[in-house]
């Protein structure tokens, strides 16, 4: 197995090549061959996710209140004056 460097200066040469062999251009071949290289290594060492839809547990909406009713309050009976029989 090739290493990063190997890979890295076999790219550059590449690069080299494809420009035609014009001296001059050495360290930006290496730079953007390191590039390259990095991440195609980054690419494969990502783990792949395997997505799954997941249902969102719904909120629980706050009662509603409502209006209280009134109650009917029982009164003491008022108390009737009896004549008095004389």
């Amino acid at each position: 197995m090739e290493s990063v460097q190997e890979r890295v200066a076999k790219r550059a040469y590449e690069l080299f090549e494809a420009r035609g062999g014009q001296d001059g251009y050495h360290i930006e071949d290496w730079l953007q061959a390191e590039k390259e290289i990095t991440a195609t290594i980054a690419a494969a060492a990502k783990p792949t996710k395997k997505t799954v839809a997941v249902k969102k547990p719904e909120e629980k909406k706050p009662e509603e209140k409502k209006p209280e009713e009134k109650k009917a309050v029982k009164k003491p009976a008022a108390k009737k004056k009896v004549a008095a029989r004389k």
